[in-house]
């Protein structure tokens, strides 16, 4: 793990932070830092998706022994 020291190094701060030109600077390099916002994909996507997951396939496959058992039960 690297130390505090070295981790300031690394993002060439101090233990004072920035000066207001080195911030103007990496703000016109880099951009805002702000976090970009999430993007909710649509619910036919992520229906589509699940039916991928090997869960799914199995409790379908459970769904079914169930009916069947439960129709089988109902016959006798």
């Amino acid at each position: 793990m690297p130390t505090l020291l070295a981790v300031l190094r690394r993002l060439d701060s101090g233990p004072r932070g920035l000066t207001e030109a080195q911030a103007e600077e990496r703000l016109a390099r880099f951009g805002e830092n702000t976090v970009p916002a999430a993007h909710e994909a649509p619910w036919p996507r992520l229906f589509v998706r699940s039916l991928r997951d090997p869960f799914t396939a199995v409790l379908g496959c459970l769904g079914l022994v169930s009916a069947a058992v439960s129709a089988w039960g109902r016959r006798r």
